[in-house]
């Protein structure tokens, strides 16, 4: 889950709002 965890940090980093459409990206991310 480390890929999780970077995107996770490009967000934070980024400073952008953490909202269920972020985690809903990542899910497509982990279908691809």
């Amino acid at each position: 889950m480390r890929w999780y965890q970077l995107y996770l940090n490009i967000l934070k980093r980024d400073k952008l709002p953490w909202h269920i459409e972020d985690v809903s990206m990542a899910n497509n991310l982990h279908l691809v």
